[in-house]
């Protein structure tokens, strides 16, 4: 008779600095107890690893946490699986924020032609052993470059200086995880770069800040616009313990069906992740985005994460080989939608 195995004694999740569906569950307080049924603490990535280094970043994408939800972009735990990382794809919303190129307000720069030659800053991912981790603005922007005829090669990418990390766009408190993207914006606003690729709640602050002016958003471009926020698990966690992963999308499922009739309520939680105003993320993000936050393996969501895929594919950091289907199971979400009677 097989055993089956203990519960662990701790499982984590993590949330990308973007507005996804854990962000409201974490602030409504559906997380903290979720498992006390089961003996489990269930703990924040970030309490456990510290600040988000490379090494903690790019373990979130790679499966190198063996009991973590991760719910965030698409782009780099496709790269990892795509080079063998034990994880599995078990939930998808559609990423419902806008996606822009951000220069100086007082720039000559008018178009995204027109960054030919200039220099630009944007994270592009992280290094994982003999692979690259692509992050989903640098997806975003080779996208944008080829709709407008260029290439990366166009232009010259500029690391900002170390150190720049201090909120220097409106002094407000900043998660540590959004200040770390907020180096780009301080380089921008101090002449270090021409442009940047900045997406949802941090584009908006730039521009309602009236120091840099948006010139061109991929998220207005739906023919072509990329990238999907998805929810993975280890392998083993999907194998060994099914229940759990069943009994947190449940949780996942009635937190997304709860944000679709309280808006405002949403639009605080993401201002307050985010350190941002809450005019900031409603100019960051779709008039409808607080509809989208229940998983689904929808069609469009799916098309998505082909784009997704065929960028990173075109650019040659993942094998042609890659199938998308292969690492997404429904399962877990069926089962789910049933216990919740639909």
């Amino acid at each position: 008779m097989e055993t089956k195995p203990r519960n662990p004694e701790t499982l984590c999740w993590h949330s990308c600095p973007t507005a996804t569906t854990l962000v409201i569950a974490r602030e409504s307080g559906r997380l903290s107890d979720l498992f006390s049924e089961e003996g489990i603490s269930l703990r924040y990535l970030q309490d456990e690893i510290g600040h988000p280094s490379v090494k903690g970043a790019s373990g979130s994408f790679s499966g190198n946490y063996a009991g973590l939800f991760r719910f965030g972009g698409d782009a780099p735990p496709m790269s990892a699986r795509a080079h063998g990382a034990d994880t599995v794809l078990v939930g998808v919303i559609p990423h419902k924020q806008i996606k822009c190129i951000a220069v100086a307000y007082d720039s000559a720069i008018r178009s995204v032609k027109e960054l030919k030659g200039k220099k630009v800053s944007l994270t592009k991912g992280f290094q994982e052993g003999s692979y690259f981790l692509v992050s989903a603005p640098y997806r975003d922007f080779l996208i944008t470059m080829d709709a407008n005829g260029l290439s990366e090669s166009n232009v010259s990418y500029v690391n900002p200086s170390a150190g720049i990390f201090e909120d220097k766009i409106t002094s407000k408190p900043v998660r540590s995880v959004y200040n770390y993207l907020n180096r780009y914006a301080v380089a921008l606003l101090a002449g270090e770069t021409d442009a940047i690729q900045v997406n949802g709640t941090r584009a908006a602050e730039l521009e309602l800040s009236g120091k840099a002016r948006l010139i061109y958003d991929l998220s207005e471009h739906p023919e072509i616009n990329a990238g999907a926020q998805i929810l993975t698990v280890p392998g083993t966690l999907a194998r060994e313990f099914p229940e759990l992963v069943k009994k947190f999308l449940k949780m996942i499922i009635e937190t997304g069906r709860w944000a679709c009739g309280n808006r405002e309520e949403v639009v605080k939680m993401f201002a307050k992740d985010a350190g941002g105003s809450e005019e900031e993320v409603v100019r960051g993000h779709s008039l409808d985005f607080h509809n989208h936050l229940v998983p689904e393996f929808s069609d469009e969501n799916i098309v998505a994460l082909k784009r997704t895929a065929a960028v990173l594919n075109k650019h040659e950091f993942i094998d042609r080989d890659f199938k998308l289907e292969d690492w997404m199971e429904d399962r877990f979400l069926k089962d789910a939608l049933q216990e919740l009677g639909d």
